[in-house]
């Protein structure tokens, strides 16, 4: 069984529950679910950290289009 965290009511669903576009995940378990803000923002940080290595902090094609 998978699990998600519901942005609309603010709790752990099971896969049966509001659309996925208004829901992280899925989860493996329902404690993942429960932690899923601290989950995105260590794998945000982990994705900015790889881009700026990546990158090497220079500004690029991405950043032009701003």
């Amino acid at each position: 069984m998978k699990w998600y965290y519901c942005l609309v009511h603010n709790r752990v669903e099971e896969e049966k529950g509001c659309a996925n576009s208004e829901r992280l995940g899925p989860y493996e378990s329902q404690e993942q679910a429960s932690h899923a803000f601290e989950i995105a923002r260590k794998r945000n940080e982990e994705w900015d950290a790889g881009e700026n290595e990546w990158g090497e902090g220079k500004p690029g094609v991405a950043d032009d289009l701003d």
